[in-house]
């Protein structure tokens, strides 16, 4: 059987989309299970990040509604995800809508049917990636804006099922 690939459903109009593309990024990590998305790693990446002078506003959120986090995906610059399981999955893809630009974990040898336009990043290679993308703003709002064409072309809910009922 060839392989298929089933996107995260969204409904593109419960978010607010904006790429507020600031020189200093405001990043967010909101970890579901902090264990198992790395965030041990993720903190300590941006810790040593701001020790070196890169400057950026950093919120680390933990059992936030999700209307809430929606609302915070609008205002942020970068989603940090996960680092451990491969992604991105359903965070990511909020962000990508909401007008981030995603550093996940994500194979990048993945089939031509999902290879959606975010940071690769795992625990052995980190720290580069999100440097690079807390200082290259063009980058940044680059990866803001294909993030969510990508998003709007695959994780439409009527794209998925149709999808799902055609295969």
């Amino acid at each position: 059987r060839p392989y298929h690939h089933c996107q995260v459903p969204l409904h593109a109009d419960e978010y607010e989309y904006d790429v507020p593309g600031r020189e200093e990024p405001l990043v967010v990590h909101a970890p579901s299970a902090p264990a198992i998305k790395g965030s041990h790693l993720v903190e300590a990446c941006l810790d040593r990040l701001r020790e070196e002078g890169v400057k950026f506003e950093f919120r680390s959120v933990r059992d936030m509604p999700n209307s809430e986090l929606r609302k915070l995906l609008t205002q942020a610059d970068v989603l940090i995800d996960q680092l451990f399981l491969h992604g991105p999955g359903w965070l990511s893809f909020e962000a990508m809508l909401s007008g981030c630009a995603v550093a996940t974990r994500y194979l990048t040898d993945s089939p031509e049917c999902f290879r959606p336009p975010v940071v690769p990043v795992d625990p052995r290679n980190y720290y580069e990636p999100i440097k690079r993308l807390l200082t290259d703003k063009a980058w940044r709002l680059e990866l803001a804006e294909k993030g969510r064409a990508y998003a709007l072309k695959n994780n439409l809910v009527e794209k998925v099922v149709d999808n799902l009922l055609l295969k």
